[in-house]
């Protein structure tokens, strides 16, 4: 078992209509929400189907984990811990995790292969995940690129919005 002294959920596989307050709604059940965040895009003000939840107490984090299938807005969510890097440090997790990067709002047509073409340009990949949805068996949406080096990581985040199969992500 893994005790989480921090406070911070990332929830992922948002429904597009999901917003702040069906999002606290659903997450107050497991104890007081003291922030509450769906991701939209700054241009078109849409979701972009992840967010953030902050309890008051770690141990809503534990009931959130423990609880096994979360449906909010009639979409199955994946809500997982957000490790303050501080927690971390000097652990091999940290060291990938500086070179991991969360990939948002891709297309449903997007293969691995395009995006480690697509982000080759930054440094050289070493892993790229698309999550499936299991029961559908397509792209959820969103994934993790790995790379080489930190360096790499921080061009990516320079660039801001990056554009695959001619949607922004």
């Amino acid at each position: 078992i893994k005790f989480h002294t921090h406070r911070k959920v990332f929830v992922g596989g948002l429904s597009w209509s999901t917003n702040n307050g069906s999002m606290l709604k659903y997450f107050s059940r497991y104890g007081e929400v003291i922030d509450c965040v769906v991701m939209k895009n700054p241009g078109t003000g849409k979701s972009r189907g992840f967010g953030f939840v902050t309890f008051k107490d770690p141990a809503c984090v534990e009931m959130v984990l423990s609880s096994k299938c979360h449906i909010l807005d009639g979409r199955q969510i994946d809500p997982k811990a957000c490790n303050p890097r501080s927690m971390n440090k000097g652990s091999k997790s940290l060291e990938n995790s500086k070179k991991k990067i969360f990939i948002g709002g891709l297309p449903v047509n997007v293969t691995e292969e395009q995006l480690a073409d697509h982000f080759n340009q930054y440094g050289p990949v070493t892993e790229v995940v698309i999550m499936l949805d299991q029961q559908k068996l397509r792209s959820r949406g969103f994934g993790f690129i790995t790379f080489e080096s930190e360096e790499c990581v921080d061009k990516v985040v320079q660039d801001h919005f990056i554009q695959i199969n001619g949607k922004q992500v």
